[in-house]
């Protein structure tokens, strides 16, 4: 098969895949808000002057599945062939590498101390993602205490990659606000369990207070460790009603990764579940697929509702035409 027929095959089977991705939300009445997604990325400086765009993925609470999903979103884009770094900002704590069966002798920590350069601490590893480790265990400066070294490391980051993802520290913290109100997209991932969806409010809610609610038109909801879609359909609902009568806008939701105990095991093992045949890795290799449409120039020609309308009535009209 000749190289130009294959292209033309994985495009069509991605432009498949895309179109059932619009279609299915229909069914449990979450479809504007997962059309939302495709919408264009926060009007960030980054657009401009080359950089690439930065995802941050941040959670209320800790314990549910941020990192883990950092991870394995963060290969499933490497994996399309996208140039992406996974950035632990989660400084002292963070656990990207161990996740990835790394143990990363040099970490972001060293970068903004001044002991070692960005390219010393990039790690390739699975399908190519590139991560820059956090550190574990050891004596760090938290990001709370932004400064110039910080924003030119990130800086540094994104001249080198396509995309950027940032696996921030759960909470509320002041470096965590900060890092969600300059990045072009941010990812929440909550649980259906209320703790977890009192927290993922309370960050929401702090994201209004501090940077306008406007933002929140960039926060796109992940419901992890649902039974279920109808599950994390309802965790959203729920989430975005609250959201809409006391701040006046809420969260996208961006789709869900199912419960599923091998993935448990796949954390103790330092696999990352995205590189197993199970449906929490179709999940979260669908969720890639989104952001990467929904970010990268190119992923798409043009990111409108009617672009996708288009192309779900291509797709269609080639299905029935066999």
């Amino acid at each position: 098969m000749s190289r130009a027929v294959h292209d033309a095959s994985d495009q069509a089977s991605q432009l498949r895949d895309l179109a059932r991705e619009v279609e299915s939300p229909r069914r449990d009445g979450h479809a504007d808000s997962v059309l939302r997604l495709t919408g264009p990325p926060h009007d960030h400086e980054g657009e401009s002057d080359g950089l690439a765009p930065v995802v941050a993925i941040a959670s209320g609470k800790g314990g549910v599945g941020k990192t883990s999903i950092a991870v394995s979103l963060g290969i499933a884009l490497a994996g399309t062939g996208v140039r992406t770094t996974l950035v632990d900002a989660d400084l002292g704590v963070g656990d990207v590498d161990v996740l990835c069966g790394i143990n990363a002798a040099r970490h972001l920590g060293h970068v903004l101390d001044g002991r070692a350069t960005l390219e010393e601490v990039l790690i390739e590893t699975h399908r190519g993602l590139r991560i820059v480790g956090g550190g574990s265990g050891l004596s760090a400066r938290s990001t709370e205490e932004r400064g110039t070294s910080y924003d030119r490391a990130i800086r540094s980051v994104r001249a080198k990659s396509a995309l950027v993802l940032i696996d921030l520290g759960a909470g509320l913290g002041r470096g965590v606000i900060d890092s969600c109100a300059d990045a072009e997209r941010v990812l929440v991932v909550t649980t259906p369990e209320p703790t977890a969806i009192a927290d993922a409010y309370a960050l929401l809610k702090t994201l209004a207070h501090r940077v306008g609610p406007d933002c929140l038109d960039r926060v796109h909801l992940v419901v992890n460790r649902a039974r279920g879609r109808a599950e994390a359909a309802e965790t959203h609902r729920r989430i975005a009603a609250v959201c809409s009568r006391f701040l006046g806008v809420a969260p996208v939701y961006a789709g869900c990764v199912r419960d599923d105990a091998r993935v448990r095991r796949s954390v103790h093992d330092r696999v990352p579940f995205v590189l197993r045949r199970w449906g929490a890795a179709s999940d979260v290799r669908a969720l890639a697929r989104r952001v990467r449409f929904s970010m990268l120039p190119g992923a798409g020609s043009g990111s409108s509702r009617q672009h996708l309308a288009r192309l779900v009535r291509s797709v269609r009209m080639s299905q029935i035409s066999r």
